[in-house]
């Protein structure tokens, strides 16, 4: 796995990110897992999750009341978690891919 975390997201190329979060208590992260598949097959496949504790407002598109639930916003990443955990403790893919 690779976490990219803090001032190092923008170093690497993940400016929105890093912006989107510089100033939680928190530093903002990505967190990149992978499995290595099968040694015939080099294509990947890539599973991509959001998660995120709060979210930060931006435009503010959401009144008070529906910020609520925000704060609890990290479906996407688990269930994306749960699906590559799952895929890697069966052995991966049917067909061999990398995740």
């Amino acid at each position: 796995h690779e976490l990219i975390e803090g001032d190092e997201l923008r170093a690497k190329g993940y400016g929105l990110l890093w912006a989107t979060g510089k100033c939680a208590v928190s530093p903002p992260c990505l967190l990149v897992l992978t499995h290595k598949g099968s040694e015939a097959s080099r294509k990947g496949v890539a599973l991509v999750g959001k998660g995120i504790t709060f979210d930060t407002g931006g435009a503010a598109l959401k009144s008070r009341d529906g910020m609520i639930g925000m704060k609890r916003d990290m479906g996407g990443a688990a269930g994306m978690f749960g699906a590559f955990l799952a895929l890697a403790k069966s052995g991966g893919l049917p067909s061999g891919r990398p995740l």
